[in-house]
């Protein structure tokens, strides 16, 4: 390679080098926390009732200005604690759950920062409703 002797020769050269530099060391940003699987899973109807929920995420996430909710139907929280491993979200639940439908409901900080929320329902028994509404969520919301 011949080096350009011209100032606007060695400027275009540093401007290649510089690209280069710079796209060797590019790293792709990450996407965001993906809801991987919830167990029991979204619309399941389970002869007895679960000791726990989890949430499984595409990468590690984050509780802090978070959280993870199961609701009855009056949108009462009836979780008995919440632990974070990395991607994996595990919520207790009591052990004396009545026959019933219940909502999971989530809102996670993914490593980029981005909040990302949702919801999955399940049944004890028999299904007792469709789930908690919108408008109850916000009623039953911290």
């Amino acid at each position: 390679m011949t080096i350009p002797r011209s100032a606007a020769g060695r400027a275009a050269l540093g401007v290649v080098v510089a690209v280069v530099a710079l796209l060797g060391f590019w790293v792709p940003v990450s996407a965001h926390a993906e809801l991987l699987s919830v167990s029991p899973a979204d619309g399941e109807v389970l002869d007895v009732a679960p000791p726990e929920v989890v949430l499984t995420f595409s990468e590690p996430v984050s509780l802090t200005g978070g959280s993870v909710r199961v609701l009855d139907d009056s949108a009462a929280d009836i979780s008995t604690g919440t632990t974070l491993a990395d991607e994996t979200i595990t919520t207790t639940l009591p052990g004396d759950l009545p026959d019933g439908t219940y909502t999971v409901v989530f809102e996670i900080i993914s490593v980029d920062s981005h909040r990302i929320g949702g919801a999955s329902v399940f049944h004890v028994g028999a299904p007792s409703s469709a789930g908690v509404t919108g408008d109850a969520l916000d009623a039953g919301g911290d």
